[in-house]
């Protein structure tokens, strides 16, 4: 059986005054290699020259080819990652960072005291969603005030042992007194201990007043001597030997090693990820290294990949194959969180925002485990945040500068592009404003693009059949008619005013086409017919031309071949602006059904 055939259109020189008809020149790969080429003959009318400035104008602004050949990916204007493309200084930083850690791993001294760690954060989150009980708090602090202040002025009186009070209030205010006298036993027991005095005997301790003689407070027995001296109650912090890791020199991020004498390339790259957070500033990209191994261990943060997270959060965050360069593709929407109910069940409980952490770290590391750290390897992320419907969460901000402080404090320079989709009308003008006190470098990492642009913008970075559906792609979930096949995606430039055919041939009888195209912003007439090769055949109509909306998302269709012909893809442009038309196709035989005699 003969292979499917591809068709390549091109457009060819504009026409002129006297040609009021342009030509489209389709080129076709017969199946035994050899060009064939075929005009088709469009009726067209040249436009005006008023909007001949207006289409100019538009290509500029698109940016996109003016031909049917498929845009070149966008470079990324990464920074290199091999030792050898470093200026001096770096390579100076890097050396010198390098022995700083071998350093506190030789001493023992690589675990120090470190910035708040999540549970602090979680709590300050809780403190943060409960100011509206801040009323209610004032006024128990004041009938606490006020119950204290009966307390002392009660106490007072016993302590003078001038007035007979009621059992009840003498019964209180002993304990009060029992528990200072206990406050103020161990107090001295830990001065005497410092400067290496002998412990007192019980019998040497203060008496206590006559009036808690009486009472049934029950007093501790005294220490005896040789366990007196373990009574003392010094801020402890986590010593080095205490540390999970039975060996220093084993210590590792992302798999990676970060001792530079296990001879491992890659360590260099993570090592450069930190300075360069850091302005190559050894000191500062040492301690957010180690701020960032301590957090991970009590975050647990190694093994949270294997960790089983049933949420609801999934259409908040995926991951979803690559872009042209080969990052991982990471897109985040947090219109969800509109929903005042779920806002308030994520962030309002310390529990319930603990988990919701761990899910959105769990699919950050995820996609941290795609990346190779090679230096001329993919060793960071391309970051999609759709901003639609957002705008009740991007009020919330102390909540999203909590969680962007961690990320950016424990998971540095591991963005290689940010795009912002769905942009709200004053996101620009307020990038605007604060893109004066943005450096250059974190700049050229953010790109914005407004509603109608998104499908343009996403296709400059990643490839149609890798973009969802959503968002103008042809990535379908649970997609299995291009599932392990070849299928190149073709993009076809139709101008303004101008009325393009896309032609599929098809010589396998019983066959079946599937095909996938596009319009990038659609505004455009389309159609699909199939037309037998034979003369004396009927075209088939297998779907009317109609009028489609710039919301309409990728058509897919397909078609049960009768015999040999062509299936043909109809777009008008009726617009002002050029348009850029994606498609692909794929050929599958049908397996024949049995005869209920067989």
């Amino acid at each position: 059986m003969g292979e499917a055939v591809e068709l390549v259109a091109a457009t060819n020189t504009p026409p002129t005054a006297a040609t009021a008809e342009p030509t489209v020149i389709a080129e076709q790969m017969s199946t035994d290699g050899e060009a064939v080429e075929k005009v088709v003959t469009l009726d067209v009318l040249p436009p005006a020259d008023d909007q001949k400035k207006d289409i100019d104008a538009n290509e500029r602004d698109l940016s996109l080819p003016s031909s049917g050949e498929e845009a070149a990916p966008v470079p990324f204007g990464e920074e290199s990652y091999c030792v050898k493309d470093l200026k001096e200084h770096e390579k100076k930083a890097l050396q010198d960072l390098k022995m700083k850690i071998e350093e506190a791993i030789k001493n023992n001294t690589f675990f120090s005291p470190s910035k708040p760690t999540v549970a602090s954060v979680s709590r300050e989150m809780e403190m943060q969603n409960g100011e509206q009980q801040e009323g209610e708090d004032k006024k128990a602090d004041e009938q606490e005030k006020k119950a204290q202040a009966k307390e002392e002025t009660v106490l007072s009186e016993v302590v003078k042992g001038g007035e007979d009070l009621p059992p009840s209030s003498l019964s209180e205010t002993s304990a009060v007194v029992v528990d200072e006298e206990l406050s103020a036993s161990v107090r001295d027991s830990s001065t005497q201990l410092s400067e290496k005095k002998e412990c007192p005997k019980p019998s040497e301790s203060q008496d206590l007043p006559a009036s808690t003689e009486q009472q049934s407070t029950p007093h501790p027995d005294p220490l005896p001597e040789d366990e007196t001296k373990v009574v003392d109650f010094p801020s402890r912090e986590m010593q080095p030997e205490e540390c999970d890791s039975p060996c220093l020199e084993d210590l590792s991020l992302w798999g990676v090693p970060l001792l530079h004498s296990k001879g491992d390339e890659r360590t260099d790259v993570i090592l450069l990820k930190f300075l360069r957070a850091r302005d190559f500033k050894v000191g500062d990209a040492m301690n957010m290294l180690k701020d960032t191994v301590t957090w991970r261990k009590e975050f647990e943060a190694d093994v949270l990949v294997d960790e089983d997270i049933t949420t609801e959060y999934e259409s908040v965050a995926f991951m979803h194959h690559v872009d042209k360069e080969g990052h991982p593709v990471c897109y985040n929407h947090y219109g969800v969180f509109q929903d005042k109910e779920l806002y308030q069940k994520t962030f309002g409980d310390e529990a319930q925002f603990r988990k919701f952490l761990r899910w959105r770290i769990q699919l950050l590391e995820k996609g941290i485990r795609e990346l190779d750290f090679n230096p001329n390897g993919v060793h960071s992320m391309l970051q999609i945040t759709d901003l639609k419907d957002s705008p009740g969460f991007v009020k919330r901000r102390h909540i999203t500068k909590k969680i962007l402080s961690l990320l950016q404090d424990n998971y540095p320079e591991l963005v290689a592009k940010q795009i912002f989709i769905n942009v709200p009308w004053y996101f620009g003008a307020l990038y605007s404003l604060h893109g004066k006190i943005i450096t250059p470098r974190s700049k050229s990492k953010v790109v914005v693009a407004r509603p109608d642009k998104v499908t343009e913008t996403l296709f400059k970075y990643i490839s149609p059949e890798n973009v969802p559906l959503k968002y103008g792609g042809f990535s379908r979930p649970s997609d299995t008619e291009f599932e392990h096949v070849k299928a190149p995606v073709h993009e076809v430039m139709v101008k303004a005013g101008e009325k393009k055919t896309i032609e599929l041939p098809v010589e396998e009888i019983g066959a079946r086409l599937v095909w996938d195209v596009t319009v990038v912003g659609w505004d455009v007439v389309y159609g699909e017919e199939f037309i037998p090769s034979s003369e004396n055949a009927y075209t088939v109509i297998i779907q009317k031309s109609k009028r489609m909306s710039p919301a309409e998302e990728p058509l897919r269709n397909s078609f049960h071949v009768p015999e040999a012909g062509k299936v043909v893809l109809t777009v008008e442009n009726t617009s002002r602006r050029k348009k850029m038309i994606v498609y692909r196709h794929i050929l599958k035989q049908e397996k024949p059904s049995k005869c209920s005699c067989c």
